[in-house]
């Protein structure tokens, strides 16, 4: 008897219909922001929300958790309800405000209806999250002919976290009920008279009774909230104001071809004021700097970088400078960091720690910009104002190549430990800047210095049994040349320590007996102009590479060569491993990375060790997955799908 009343609950909750379609949370996973509970709003912990491009949902996520956000305390299995914004929408970028300690709403840009979309999704606490209730207004019957049919909609029902603010119209062809809402679209199914219809996703239930003809009609209103505010064109980019109770918008104008910069007061739910770019300019991305004021915004159009002093009280007083860039701007990062009075201390007694390495800058002001189609990020010095070359060797004054465009940037607001150390055996902490490629791939770059995070071996050739994988075949005449070991390294092939320098790629050296010199060729590198030369130390063109072939005693002969293959040997993610998958899944078209912290550990004061670990929460939209990255391991910890 004392099981009884569990076995009931169970059997109870088995046959209950909570409304939800057994979908995949994602589909099309784009936009993605983080309700920094540091900051404001109902939870202990940070919440991501994840804006799904194809099916208009916005769905919560427990970051620390690594579940879906359970806003039913009593019953956290059930799945919880996402914020729905219509099917027909096609989400961007995404914005969360939380004007109390017990209210959340959030904010997107739809591409597809020109507008800026405002969603409550927490209403209040009691004492569990009291999400938003989707309410309908009566249905209107038109009679298309006035001949006096009566027929009538009943029995509707709405599901929270599907339903969204729309007008659905019902009509009549004289067989069957055609149903489409303003924001879900025309539906695939045709409602019957007398028979029970309900939506494709559940938005919207109903039976209708009574008599009808051709063209007789129900509109029916369905509400959650749901607001669309014309800012005056497309929102292209949208962003909270650091601190501020304000989103800042960029608003492409087809009509006129303008580009605004929308300062929304999200207190009063309007615009607080704007100010229009240069003719030709296209406001594509953010980036604030040390305040509010410290404004950048990439230019999709023209070759810069908009450095902007914002004035938020009155936003058409704001005024900028230019910085010119190679190419229009897809996406940019900026990143600060600086000596503590306590590490500088460090330094100055030279203790072989890890703010001694005078390879590490420690103060610096870096704008990462990635300019559209070029395949790399540039980093540009806003204490000098001049482009950082990080490799001087190449005939590129700029970033290396990632062999893909780059989708987004973002950069951590801490340091991180790395991989590296440094030439006292200390692991390298640095700021560090995640990069999103098109081609399906996700790295991260060293905030000083912009070389890529490197992995524990760094770039180098393979090792197999202990030796280098470095081949020689003899061709012609007996020859016997050898590439000599460095003493320091035990190597024969010495790498850049400067990472994303090196590529994954075959390397042959071969020898050409009429100029007496070995010509060398990367199979992505290409023919270097730069041969080797016997018994002289050889570096590639872009200094990736160098060794040194000692002549032999028997002399090299034409054709003969070395070959070998280099490993990039930086931190990439470009494939995950599924739970009970056998083989691991491609990344296709990760969206923009977001940068977020936690604390992990005891809290109890004393001493009690707290650790603030530092995550990307990435969407990969054609994978429909949303990926956990901890960059300190460089492990993808969490798969959401």
């Amino acid at each position: 008897m004392g099981r009884q009343p569990l076995i009931i609950a169970l059997l109870a909750l088995a046959a209950c219909d909570d409304g939800f379609r057994r979908t995949p949370s994602f589909d099309g996973p784009n936009g993605s922001t983080v309700l920094d509970s540091r900051e404001m709003g109902p939870f202990d912990e940070p919440v991501g929300f994840v804006a799904n491009s194809r099916s208009g949902l916005i769905v919560p996520i427990d970051l620390k958790h690594a579940t879906l956000l359970s806003d039913q305390v009593a019953a956290p299995f059930i799945r919880p309800r996402w914020v729905a914004t219509g099917t027909e929408r096609i989400l961007g970028q995404l914005a969360v405000w939380a004007p109390t300690d017990d209210e959340v709403t959030l904010y997107a840009a739809d591409i597809a209806n020109d507008v800026m979309i405002e969603a409550p999704y927490i209403v209040g606490m009691n004492p569990s999250p009291v999400v938003v209730e989707a309410t309908h207004a009566g249905a209107e019957f038109s009679d298309a002919d006035g001949n006096g049919d009566s027929a009538r909609l009943t029995g509707i029902e709405l599901t929270n976290g599907w339903t969204t603010t729309e007008t659905w119209s019902i009509t009549y062809d004289g067989t069957e009920w055609a149903v489409e809402g303003s924001a879900s679209g025309r539906q695939p199914d045709f409602a019957q008279t007398g028979q029970y219809f309900r939506t494709e996703n559940h938005e919207l239930a109903f039976t209708i009774k009574g008599d009808a003809t051709r063209g007789d009609r129900f509109t029916l209103q369905t509400d959650t909230g749901l607001v669309e505010h014309d800012l005056g064109g497309s929102v292209l980019a949208l962003q909270r104001v650091p601190g501020q109770p304000l989103l800042i918008a960029a608003v492409w104008d087809p009509l006129n071809e303008e580009s605004h910069v929308v300062l929304w007061d999200l207190e009063l739910g309007s615009e607080r004021g704007r100010f229009t770019l240069p003719e030709g300019a296209q406001a594509w991305r953010f980036a604030f700097g040390h305040t509010v004021a410290d404004l950048f915004i990439a230019d999709a159009h023209q070759a810069r970088v908009f450095q902007v002093l914002l004035d938020i009280g009155q936003p058409s007083n704001s005024v900028w400078d230019e910085i010119p860039t190679i190419a229009p701007v897809s996406a940019i990062a900026w990143v600060f960091d600086e000596l503590s009075p306590i590490e500088a201390a460090l330094e100055e007694e030279d203790t072989g720690g890890a703010f001694t390495d005078p390879a590490v800058d420690r103060s610096y002001e870096h704008l990462f910009v990635a300019p559209a189609g070029m395949a790399r990020v540039d980093i540009y010095d806003l204490k000098t104002s001049e482009w950082i070359d990080p490799n001087p060797l190449d005939d590129v004054v700029g970033g290396f190549a990632l062999n893909s465009p780059v989708v987004g940037l973002a950069s951590t607001p801490e340091r991180i430990f790395l991989r590296e150390r440094n030439d006292s055996g200390v692991r390298l902490q640095e700021k560090v800047v995640a990069v999103s490629t098109y081609q399906g791939s996700m790295v991260i770059l060293e905030a000083d210095s912009g070389c890529a995070a490197q992995t524990n071996e760094g770039p180098h050739v393979p090792i197999s049994q202990g030796v280098e994988t470095v081949q020689f075949v003899d061709v012609g005449n007996p020859s016997s040349p050898e590439m000599v070991i460095d003493e320091d390294t035990a190597r024969r092939v010495q790498t850049s320590q400067c990472g994303g320098i090196v590529r994954n790629e075959q390397w042959v050296v071969m020898f050409d007996e009429v100029t007496g010199q070995w010509e060398v060729e990367g199979s992505i590198s290409g023919l270097q102009n730069n041969q080797a030369i016997e018994d002289q130390r050889y570096v590639s063109d872009n200094g990736g590479i160098s060794f040194t072939i000692a002549s032999g005693i028997q002399p090299s002969s034409d054709g003969d060569n070395f070959v070998f293959y280099t490993d990039e040997g930086i931190l990439r993610i470009d494939q995950v491993m599924r739970p009970g998958a056998a083989n691991a899944d491609p990344l296709e078209l990760p969206a923009e990375p977001t940068i977020f912290q936690y604390l992990s550990g005891p809290t109890g004061g004393g001493w009690d060790l707290k650790d603030e670990r530092t995550f990307v929460m990435l969407p990969v939209t054609n994978s429909d997955v949303v990926l956990r990255v901890r960059l300190k391991a460089w492990k993808v910890e969490v798969i959401w799908e």
